[in-house]
């Protein structure tokens, strides 16, 4: 039990810095690191099996691939359209709040 602990704890450990990674990539408007970030968050929560974390991290790195198809990396937003960095904003404070729910259900299920 203790070696599943300490999987499901670390991986826990990486989606909270995945989500920090995402948060910054797009306060830099870094779109090349948010796909590759949301890339790393759909991985880590397919492994764990927290689908609507993984859907949300797939619609991300969706939506920053979009951007970047634009051909609108690291530059400031006018140019881009509002509705796609909107709907990133929308996506990561969702992609948050499902982090903080299943972190709580997984401090619930499987405590230290």
């Amino acid at each position: 039990m203790e070696l599943e602990h300490t999987i499901l704890y670390g991986s826990m450990k990486d989606l909270q810095l995945q989500i920090e990674a995402l948060k910054q990539n797009f306060a830099d408007s870094d779109y090349h690191s948010l796909a590759r970030s949301a890339h790393a968050l759909k991985g880590t929560s397919g492994n764990l099996s927290a689908l609507r974390l993984y859907a949300s991290a797939e619609q991300l790195e969706a939506a920053a691939k979009a951007i970047i198809g634009k051909g609108k990396q690291d530059v400031s937003p006018p140019e881009i359209a509002e509705n796609s960095e909107e709907q990133i904003d929308q996506l990561i404070k969702l992609t948050e709040k499902q982090f903080i729910e299943y972190n709580t259900l997984i401090q619930t299920e499987y405590p230290h």
